[in-house]
């Protein structure tokens, strides 16, 4: 559902729907937006049998709740109030919502679940990619060095950098060994 789509119906209703269940679905709206899939499905049929809304209802208000939340990973917060105010929800509904007043803390929150955690690293490999390096396109196109890092579930990622890039690289973690090795011998 995009937010320009939203009905009267669906922002009455998002309105309408009982506090105590705006929080849950709020987090399923900010849950939606996280990179692990989830199977959702069984807590709106929770919200849906402790609030005795119809599930239609439950996914109607989910869905102009991840309108809300895009609006305000958008723009600032003067330019959410206007664009609510734009869209017709009333003023004491908008006072009831949490954004205001937490951007950071809401945005550091969605950026934690995309940073990823090498303490369980379990191989590192490197190679230069010179698959183009006797074409004419080598010229155009730099080479590539190619990082791999196992982890210990298995996981794969593979970063590649340009040389200059690779060098800075190299260069913060020679430094980072450095300040741990100062660390050690104090």
């Amino acid at each position: 559902m995009n937010y320009t789509e939203l009905s009267k119906a669906s922002k009455t209703l998002a309105e309408e729907f009982p506090n105590e269940f705006r929080n849950k679905i709020l987090k399923l709206a900010i849950s939606s937006y996280l990179p692990t899939a989830q199977d959702r499905s069984k807590a709106i049929d929770v919200i849906s049998r402790d609030a005795n809304v119809p599930k239609e209802h439950v996914y109607e208000v989910l869905g102009v709740y991840i309108s809300l939340l895009e609006i305000f990973l958008q723009g600032s917060d003067n330019e959410y109030n206007e664009k609510l105010a734009e869209l017709g929800f009333t003023a004491g509904f908008l006072e009831q919502l949490p954004f205001l007043g937490n951007r950071e803390e809401i945005i550091n929150n969605l950026q934690k679940s995309y940073t990823m955690d090498f303490g369980r690293l379990n191989l590192l490999k490197w190679r230069i990619d010179v698959s183009l390096d006797h074409s004419v396109l080598a010229k155009k196109v730099p080479n590539l060095i190619l990082i791999s890092l196992t982890k210990k579930d298995g996981s794969r990622y593979t970063i590649e950098l340009e040389p200059r890039m690779f060098h800075k690289f190299r260069f913060s973690i020679a430094l980072i060994l450095y300040e741990l090795n100062n660390l050690k011998s104090k």
